[in-house]
C-alpha cells in the first residue's frame, strides 16, 4: 500500500494543580467541570467540522481521534489541532466553571500518560491514558507477519519516541531515577487483544500488549473485505511532533516492506527478542540507550541503538530496490540522523546528568523533559543520584526536591500557554528556525494547524465527513442527521413521510461522492428544512407524541 492511511487515538487527563504545583484529579470534583468542558461534541456522534472525534473516554478523560489522514504531515497537523481544539473548549469551560473551582487552585489539561500518583508498587497509578497509533494495510498482511517484523521494533523504537517519566518512589529505592517511556511498566504480554484490560486481578491493566491485534480483522473501519487495521497501544503521547512524524512513519515503512513482499530473511530472525516484556522495561531504564540489555533467543544481547541500525540498513536496501515515497524517504533519513546522534551522545555514568546531547535534547520528548528537569536539579546543587531524598527551600516552606520535580515533569505536559514544552518553543517560522540553525522537533506551521482545526485532510473521506457536519451546523440540523467512522445517515419525519438514508464511506482514501452532493440539493429548500427541525420530524414520531421530551 503505497499510499497508507493513518489516524492517532490521544486520551487527555485533567488534575486540579494548587498554587504550590500539587495536584489531584478527583473524579467528584471534576465531575461538573468535565461535563461543560464536553458539551460542545455532544452533536453527530460527536465528530467535529475537521473529521476528527471528541468524547469521554471510560477512564474519566476527555479523547481526541483525528481524522483519516493520507500524510503524516497532515496526521501531526491534525494531532496539534485536537490540542488546540481542547484548550479552546477547556478555556470556555473555565469560565463558566468559575464558581466551582477553589480560588487557590486551577484545572490543568495534560497530554501525558499516567496520572503520579504514589504507590508502593512499581506498577500501579491511579489512571492511565492511552495513545493509540492506527494504520490501515492490506487483508493479505497476518498476525504472524507482524510479529516477526513489527516486534523487535517496537521493543527498542521508545528511545525516540518516549515521552519520559520520573519514577516513582517505588522505582527510586531500586535507584531507578526516570525512564524513557511512561507506558512500558504498564505492558504486560508481547501480543495480544485487550486494549483496556482492567479486571479485579489486574485493576490497572498491565497486561496490555506490545503488538496489539485488536481491532485487526474485526473493526478496520473500513471494508472488510480489503483491509485490516494495526491499532498500537504501547506508545506514550508525544507534544514533540518529530517524535510522531518517526513513530507513524517508521512503522508505515516497516508494513510497506511487509506487504510489497520483502524478504526479511535470517536479518530479522536474528533479532527475535527472548521476553520481549522484559527487554521493553529495560530499554526504558537505560538512559545510554546504548547497554546491550536486550536478550535475543540465539544468545546474544543487543542494545536499542544496534538493534535499530539493523532496521536502518534493511530499510534502506528496500528503498535501493524498490524505492519510497519522498515522505517515507525522509522519515528514513531522519531516523537514521537521530540514530547516528544517539550513537555519539554523551551521558555521565555516575549522575546520569548529559554531556552532550547533540541536539536531541531539543527534539526529542524525553531528552527535552530530561534537560529541563537537570536545569532544576543543577539549580539545587543535586543530580539524579542524590534528588530524591532532598529538601529544598521555596515560599519560606520546605519541599522535597523529588516532589518538585515530579510536578515539572508533569507540568511539561500541560497543554497551555504555561505548559513546559511549549514554554521552550521558540516562537518562529520553521524556515527562520532553519535559518538561525536551530534543532527543533516542529514539522509543520502555525498556520496549517489552525486549518486543521475547522477543515479536515482534503484527500480521504475525512473530507466528506467534515463537509457533512459543516453542512448540518450551518443549516442547524443536529437531529435526524448522524455520522460515523463509515456511513452518514439520517432519519426523520415531514408530514408524516419518513425519510431516512445512508451513504457509506468504506473506502478511506475516496474524497469525493456524487450522493452527498445529491443529499445537499435534495435538502436545499429553507421551508423543507425548518420542518426538518421540528420536534415532530423525530423517528418513530416520539416528538409527536411527546413534544416536551423531543430534542
Amino acid at each position: 500500500m503505497k499510499k497508507r492511511v493513518y489516524g492517532i487515538e490521544t486520551e487527555y487527563g485533567l488534575a486540579l494543580i494548587t498554587k504550590y504545583g500539587k495536584w489531584s484529579c478527583d473524579h467528584d470534583r471534576l465531575a461538573p467541570y468535565l461535563q461543560c468542558f464536553m458539551e460542545n461534541f455532544r452533536d453527530f456522534s460527536q465528530f467535529h467540522a475537521n473529521g476528527a472525534r471528541i468524547y469521554l473516554e471510560s477512564g474519566f478523560h476527555p479523547e481526541y481521534a483525528t481524522a483519516e489522514c493520507a500524510s503524516l504531515l497532515d496526521l501531526i497537523a491534525q494531532d496539534k489541532a485536537g490540542e488546540r481544539i481542547l484548550r479552546k473548549s477547556f478555556d470556555e469551560a473555565i469560565k463558566k466553571t468559575a464558581l466551582l473551582i477553589p480560588s487557590n487552585k486551577r484545572i490543568a489539561l495534560f497530554k501525558n500518560n499516567v496520572q503520579y500518583n504514589e504507590y508502593d508498587d512499581e506498577t500501579r497509578e491511579a489512571v492511565t491514558c492511552g495513545c493509540h497509533e492506527n494504520f490501515l494495510l492490506e487483508k493479505k498482511i497476518t498476525v504472524g507477519q507482524l510479529e516477526e517484523v513489527l516486534l523487535p521494533f517496537l521493543v527498542a523504537r521508545q528511545i525516540f519516541c518516549g515521552a519520559g517519566w520520573v519514577a516513582n518512589k517505588a522505582y527510586q529505592t531500586r535507584r531507578i531515577r526516570f525512564m524513557i517511556s511512561q507506558r512500558a511498566r504498564f505492558i504486560g504480554s508481547a501480543v495480544g487483544t485487550a486494549t483496556n484490560p482492567r479486571t479485579l486481578s489486574d485493576p490497572y491493566g498491565s497486561s496490555r500488549a506490545i503488538l496489539c491485534t485488536a481491532r485487526f480483522y474485526d473493526e478496520p473501519h473500513a471494508d472488510k473485505e480489503k483491509y485490516s487495521r494495526l491499532h498500537l497501544i504501547l506508545g506514550d503521547s508525544n507534544l514533540s511532533e518529530l517524535c510522531i512524524y518517526l513513530k507513524m512513519g517508521t512503522i508505515s515503512i516497516l508494513l510497506e516492506m511487509l506487504e510489497e513482499g520483502y524478504k526479511f530473511g535470517r536479518r530479522i530472525k536474528g533479532l527475535r527478542i527472548k521476553n520481549p516484556v522484559l527487554a521493553l522495561k529495560l530499554v526504558s531504564q537505560d538512559l545510554t540507550c546504548k547497554k546491550p540489555v536486550i536478550e535475543l533467543e540465539n544468545g546474544k544481547f543487543i542494545s536499542a541503538v544496534d538493534l535499530l541500525w539493523v532496521y536502518v540498513d534493511m530499510m534502506s536496501k528496500y528503498e535501493r530496490i524498490n524505492g519510497l515515497s519522498p515522505e517515507l524517504a525522509d522519515v528514513r533519513k531522519k531516523l537514521e540522523d537521530v540514530l547516528w546522534r544517539f550513537e555519539r551522545r554523551e551521558i555521565d555514568r555516575a549522575t546520569l546528568m548529559e554531556v552532550k546531547s547533540l541536539g536531541l535534547d531539543m527534539e526529542i520528548d524525553w531528552l527535552i523533559k530530561k534537560a529541563a528537569l537537570e536545569n532544576s536539579l543543577s539549580h539545587f546543587g543535586s543530580c539524579w543520584n542524590d534528588f530524591s531524598e532532598k529538601v529544598i527551600r521555596r515560599e519560606s516552606r520546605d519541599i522535597d526536591l523529588y516532589d518538585q520535580l515530579r510536578d515539572k515533569d508533569l507540568k511539561y505536559h500541560d497543554i497551555s500557554d504555561e505548559g513546559l514544552y511549549y514554554f521552550r518553543q521558540p516562537d518562529l517560522s520553521l524556515e527562520d528556525l532553519r535559518l538561525a540553525q536551530i534543532n527543533t522537533p516542529r514539522m509543520v506551521e502555525e498556520e496549517k494547524i489552525i486549518e486543521m482545526m475547522e477543515n479536515p485532510p482534503q484527500d480521504t473521506r475525512a473530507r466528506l465527513r467534515g463537509e457533512f457536519v459543516k453542512w448540518c451546523k450551518g443549516k442547524n440540523l443536529t437531529e435526524g442527521f448522524n455520522v460515523t467512522w463509515e456511513r452518514i445517515s439520517w432519519s426523520f419525519y415531514v408530514e408524516s413521510e419518513h425519510f431516512k438514508g445512508e451513504i457509506f464511506l468504506s473506502e478511506p482514501l475516496v474524497s469525493e461522492s456524487t450522493e452527498l452532493a445529491e443529499l445537499f440539493a435534495k435538502f436545499s429548500d429553507e421551508a423543507f428544512l425548518e420542518k426538518i427541525r421540528s420536534p415532530y420530524s423525530l423517528p418513530n414520531n416520539w416528538g409527536r407524541w411527546f413534544p416536551r421530551f423531543s430534542g
